[in-house]
This record gives C-alpha cells, sequence and structure tokens, in this order.
C-alpha cells in the first residue's frame, strides 16, 4: 500500500468517525445538552478534515472552503469553554466580551475568504494556494491564515489550565464518588488530552514542521484517539445517560463551593426532610420497578416539583437518579435471588420484575453494583445453602 493509500484511507476513516460519534450523540435522549455539546465538539472538525484532504489532493478550484474548515474549527474551543462548564455546572458570562471570543475567529477567516475572492488578483491567489500546497508561509495571506491557528493553541491550553485548577478547588470538598467528582475527573481528562494536543500542533507550526505526513496522517490519528478517549470516559463516568443535573456549582464567600438549585432554593432543613422522604419511598413502595419508572413519575407519587427532587438526589445522595434508582432495583433483585419464594423463577424473570426490559441492561446493572453477574450471585447462594445444609 502506498503513502497515497494511507493517507486517502486514514482521512476517510477519521471524517467517517468523526460524522458517526457526532450523530450517536447528537441524537442521545438523555442528559442532551452535555451530548449536543459533545457531538458539535466533535463535528467541528469535519470541514477542515475536509478542507485538508481536498488540499491534499489539489483541488485548488476549491481552496476557498480551506477558510470554511478553519472557521469551523474555530469553534472546537469555544464550544469545550461550554461544555465544560456545563459539565461541572459551573455558571459561564455569556456577555458580549464571550460572543466576541465565540464568533470573533469564526469571523475572522471568513473575512480572509472575501480578501482571497474579491481582492487579490489572479497572481496573489495562485501565490497563495502555492504556498498552501507545498506548506510554505511566504504571502502575507498564508501568515494570516496560519498564525492565528497555533497563537490559539498556546492560549486555549494556558485557560484551560487555570479553569481545570479552579475546578478542582470547587469540588475537592465532595466524595470521590459525588456525581461533582466523577464529572471533575472527566473533565481533567479532556483538558490534558487537550492540551497534549495543542502544544504540540503548536510547536509543528512555530518551528515549521508542518508537512503533508503530519496533516494527513499524525493530525487525523491523534484527533482520532482523542474522540476516541473522550467517547469512552463520557461513558465510563456515566454522564451520556445521566439525567440533566440541576443545580450549579457556585463559589462562596469563604472560597468554598455551595451547590444551588438551577430552579429556586432548597434550604438545608427540607433537603434533610425530602431525603428522609425518598429512603422511605423506596422502602415502601414497589412503583420504582415499573419499567417506565422516572424521575418525573416518582415526583409525581411523592407530590414534590421533579427540579427539588432531582436537587436532592445529586446533592444529598452524590447520585443521579439512574444510579439512585439502580441501586434500589439491584438490592430487590438481590432479595429475590435469596428468596425461596422466587427460586422457581428465572434470572431474566427477575430482571423483568424489578423493571428491567433488557437482559444485558440488568446483567450490566446488577454487575455494576454489586461486582458479579445475577447467576454468579444465584449460584453462590445455592452453594452457601448447601454447604449450611451439610453442616446441620
Amino acid at each position: 500500500m502506498s503513502w497515497h493509500q494511507v493517507y486517502l484511507f486514514i482521512s476517510f476513516i477519521t471524517i467517517g468517525n468523526k460524522l458517526l460519534l457526532f450523530l450517536l450523540f447528537f441524537f442521545q435522549r438523555s442528559n442532551k445538552r452535555f451530548n449536543k455539546l459533545l457531538a458539535f465538539i466533535i463535528g467541528s472538525a469535519i470541514p477542515l478534515m475536509i478542507t485538508n484532504l481536498l488540499n491534499y489532493l489539489q483541488e485548488t478550484e476549491y481552496i476557498s472552503l480551506m477558510f470554511v474548515g478553519n472557521a469551523g474549527s474555530m469553534l472546537y474551543y469555544p464550544l469545550c469553554v461550554l461544555f465544560f462548564h456545563e459539565s461541572l455546572k459551573i455558571p459561564l458570562k455569556t456577555g458580549w466580551k464571550f460572543q466576541v471570543y465565540m464568533w470573533g475567529p469564526v469571523s475572522y477567516y471568513l473575512l480572509l475568504m472575501m480578501v482571497f475572492l474579491f481582492v487579490l488578483d489572479a497572481p496573489a491567489r495562485l501565490h497563495y494556494i502555492e504556498d498552501i500546497v507545498s506548506y510554505r508561509w511566504e504571502s502575507g495571506l498564508a501568515l494570516a491564515t496560519m498564525t492565528p491557528i497555533y497563537v490559539l493553541f498556546l492560549a486555549h491550553s494556558i485557560y484551560f489550565i487555570f479553569f481545570i485548577r479552579k475546578a478542582h478547588h470547587l469540588t475537592i470538598r465532595f466524595g470521590e464518588n459525588h456525581i461533582i467528582r466523577r464529572r471533575y475527573r472527566f473533565v481533567r481528562t479532556f483538558v490534558v488530552l487537550l492540551i497534549s494536543l495543542s502544544v504540540t500542533m503548536a510547536i509543528f507550526g512555530f518551528f515549521d514542521l508542518s508537512n503533508q505526513v503530519i496533516d494527513m496522517l499524525l493530525v487525523p490519528m491523534f484527533s482520532n484517539v482523542l474522540t476516541l478517549l473522550i467517547v469512552y470516559f463520557a461513558f465510563d463516568g456515566r454522564m451520556v445517560q445521566e439525567e440533566n443535573t440541576s443545580f450549579q456549582l457556585l463559589e462562596n464567600k469563604k472560597g468554598g463551593s455551595i451547590l444551588k438549585p438551577i430552579k429556586g432554593i432548597v434550604p438545608k432543613a427540607k433537603r434533610k426532610a425530602l431525603k428522609h422522604e425518598i429512603d422511605a419511598f423506596f422502602e415502601n413502595s414497589t412503583a420504582f420497578c415499573e419499567s417506565d419508572f422516572s424521575l418525573q413519575k416518582m415526583a409525581e407519587l411523592m407530590k414534590v416539583p421533579a427540579h427539588q427532587l432531582s436537587f436532592v438526589i445529586n446533592a444529598e445522595y452524590g447520585q443521579s437518579f439512574s444510579e439512585l434508582l439502580g441501586y434500589y432495583r439491584i438490592r430487590r433483585a438481590k432479595s429475590m435471588i435469596e428468596s425461596d419464594a422466587f427460586k422457581q423463577l428465572t434470572i431474566e424473570g427477575i430482571g423483568q420484575m424489578v423493571g428491567y426490559k433488557s437482559k444485558s441492561t440488568f446483567f450490566n446493572q446488577f454487575k455494576k453494583n454489586t461486582g458479579n453477574t445475577p447467576l454468579y450471585f444465584r449460584q453462590q447462594k445455592s452453594e452457601d445453602t448447601k454447604t449450611l445444609s451439610g453442616g446441620e
């Protein structure tokens, strides 16, 4: 296989991979803001990958699309900023300065495209095309095209270092398994990977190391690895399937942090009382074993606003609603497996009785909560019973 074929293969795989992941996250039904932002972060690189491929194939009639690709890629970092704030529920000031930050670089590259199309004469355009295709930055427009990208790589990296320090400061008082700490670990992983890629690309640019191998092979491969790692940590951290959390993480006057409900305030005394009501609900009701049980349905049964219920679960239990629901369903499933009254039921039947339509979902949830599969748990129970009988 020639280098030409390798370049084409990597490029098409990268574009296809990002497009599929964009669709996967964009159409996720749960945690919509989180998933849609992640989808747009992944998708913002697609125009640039396409224009790099066209430039490699020397389709110079499409050279103006390179400015569109660069404009789209300039949304990547502002989208990451929005995404990090959304993930940790840290309020973001989105005044005119942020709007300039968000749309300024995009407008800049669209303006360069206008200069290329309507200001440069034919020889100047040809000089620019030769610069881009041969990775020389001799013409003024080529320098104006590439230099801001590398400067922004470093500027964003510095910003993200300060952001993650602040995020660590705001989340440090919460337990390791708290929803906020899990989100912080995810964001920290994303930031480390992002800074590593950004600094590497800035070094390539400032030391004039950019070439065809880097643009057509290393950049797509690094981008794919980064994207797939982020996707893995998003699923592993259970954030893709979470409900939208109804609190914000705010810095208080003493330098610490507080969780504040987005809709209304739940006083501490009321939070404690509501937590007791939640405990009593799961102890005395079997409604949570219905397959269509939801936060909204629980709120209706308890006669409590859904956003307050969600906030108390997040703040007092350090879990999302789905995690708390999974815990109580699996606890009930364990008691059914241990009970002789249900020994004629299959494992799948028990899973359905506690609310799981899918066998695989039940098995995964059971193992996540207990460390073992339900089949292993039943076998161990059976062996323990035989041992006790033998001992007697």
